[in-house]
C-alpha cells in the first residue's frame, strides 16, 4: 500500500502540474474529470496492488506455518501503509459522520421547498443562512435556506438547482470525499493546490452542465450574484457536499465571468441520455472487474514470484 501510493503519487505529480498549466486550454469538465482520474490514480493503484494482487497472491502461496520473519525494512514499510490505511479510513469516517449530523440538525428545521427537483427531494432550511447545498453520496438531497429561497426568483432558483444537479450527474460529492480522504498538505503541499483547482473547476464544470441542459445562463448567473451577495456562515472543512456559492471569491470570479462568456456569445442546449450517462461508469466497472476474476488464477504465480523477489 504504501510503496505504490508513494511511487504513483511522485509519478502522477508532473502529470498534475501540465494540467494546472494548460487548465485555460481545455473545458472545465474535461480539466476537472483529468485532474481527479490523476489525483485518485495513486489511491486505486495502491488498493489494486495491495489487496487486489498481493494479498490473493500470500493466501493463496504462502504457507500457513513458517519460521520466516518479515526484516526491519518490511516491518517499517508495513507500519507507514498502516498509518496511511487508518488515517484515510478514520477521515473518511469523520467526514460521513459530520455530513450525517449536518443533515440531520439540518431536517429537523426544514420544510418541503418542492416534492423532488429531477427526483431529489428539496428542503428549505430556517436556521441556516446562505445555504443552497446538495448532500449525500448515494442518497442526496437539496438544502435551501429561507433567505436564499426568498432571494430568488422561480426562473433562478430553478437554474441554481441545475446547477446542484449537474453535480449530482458527475458524482462530485463523491469525488470530494476521496480527495479529502486523500489530503496531505503536510507531505506535498502542491496536492492541496490540485484540490482547490478541482474544486473551482468542478464548479465552472456544473455550470457548463447545466446551460447544456437548458439552463439560461442569465437566470444562473444572476441566482450566483444574488447568493453570493448574502451573509456567509463559515462552512465546515470536512463535509462531504456542494454548495451553489461556497465562499471561496476566486472560483465565484471565474464562474461569473465564465458566465459572462457564454452570454455573450451565446449558448444552445443539449439533451444527452441520462440513463447512458448513468450507465458508463457502472459498466466499466463491471468490464474491469470482469478481467480481473478471469485473469486472477493466471497472474498470481508471477504476481507471488515477483513478491518474493522484493522481499529477499
Amino acid at each position: 500500500m504504501f510503496t505504490t501510493l508513494s511511487l504513483a503519487t511522485l509519478a502522477c505529480a508532473p502529470v498534475l502540474r501540465l494540467l494546472t498549466g494548460v487548465k485555460r486550454l481545455v473545458r472545465a469538465g474535461t480539466t476537472s474529470n483529468l485532474l481527479f482520474a490523476f489525483r485518485a490514480l495513486p489511491l486505486v493503484l495502491a488498493v489494486i496492488a495491495s489487496i487486489g494482487l498481493a494479498l490473493p497472491a500470500f493466501l493463496e502461496f504462502e504457507p500457513y506455518s513458517t519460521s520466516e520473519m518479515p526484516g526491519p525494512a518490511l516491518l517499517l514499510l508495513a507500519g507507514f501503509g498502516l498509518v496511511i490505511t487508518f488515517t484515510m479510513v478514520w477521515r473518511c469516517l469523520r467526514i460521513l459522520g459530520l455530513t450525517l449530523s449536518l443533515q440531520r440538525r439540518w431536517l429537523k428545521s426544514a420544510s418541503p421547498l418542492m416534492s423532488t427537483f429531477n427526483g431529489i427531494p428539496v428542503f428549505c432550511v430556517r436556521d441556516s443562512v446562505s445555504l443552497m447545498v446538495v448532500t449525500g453520496i448515494f442518497i442526496r438531497r437539496i438544502f435551501v435556506s429561507r433567505d436564499v429561497a426568498d432571494a430568488l426568483n422561480g426562473a433562478e432558483l430553478n437554474a441554481a438547482l441545475s446547477h446542484e444537479l449537474a453535480h449530482v450527474s458527475t458524482n462530485d460529492n463523491l469525488r470530494r470525499l476521496v480527495l479529502k480522504v486523500m489530503f496531505m498538505p503536510r507531505f506535498l503541499p502542491f496536492l492541496s493546490d490540485v484540490d482547490s483547482l478541482w474544486a473551482r473547476t468542478s464548479e465552472l464544470a456544473a455550470d457548463e452542465r447545466a446551460i447544456a441542459h437548458g439552463t439560461d445562463p442569465l437566470d444562473l448567473s444572476t441566482a450566483l450574484i444574488k447568493v453570493g451577495r448574502l451573509s456567509f456562515q463559515r462552512r465546515p472543512a470536512l463535509l462531504a457536499a456542494s454548495h451553489l456559492v461556497d465562499g471561496c471569491s476566486s472560483a465565484t470570479v471565474a464562474r461569473a465571468e465564465r458566465l459572462r462568456e457564454c452570454l455573450e456569445r451565446g449558448t444552445t442546449s443539449q439533451q444527452p441520455s441520462a440513463v447512458e450517462h448513468r450507465l458508463r461508469p457502472w459498466l466499466a466497472c463491471a468490464a474491469i472487474v470482469l478481467l480481473y476474476l478471469m485473469a486472477l488464477r493466471t497472474i498470481l504465480p508471477p504476481i507471488h514470484d515477483f513478491l518474493e523477489f522484493i522481499v529477499r
